[in-house]
């Protein structure tokens, strides 16, 4: 589990970041938990699942948490949905 993942990686390094993460997860077959608000880090994160290949991006998820009406509510995007809602500026963050 990793708060905040971005924190104190430049944007620049983000791809190259993530993948690394990822693979050495996926060869150690372990799940990784993290948090973050920046858009550019969920923005990579996705590019990331996407160089390294279908056996990498069947087990991406993205799940944000919204608090709406005093209630959270959960949605998870697999990889193709993360796709679609990158393509339509769908916030995914947990904002409105």
């Amino acid at each position: 589990m990793i708060d905040e993942i971005d924190a104190g990686i430049h944007f620049s390094r983000f791809k190259e970041f993530w993948k690394i993460i990822l693979e050495v997860a996926f060869a150690n077959n372990t799940q990784l938990i993290v948090t973050t608000h920046n858009e550019e880090c969920i923005h990579y994160y996705y590019e990331a699942l996407k160089e390294l290949g279908e056996s990498y991006s069947n087990k991406g998820r993205i799940v944000q948490c919204k608090e709406f009406d005093q209630k959270i509510t959960i949605h998870t995007y697999d990889f193709n949905s993360l796709h679609l809602a990158q393509d339509r500026g769908i916030e995914l963050r947990g904002g409105q």
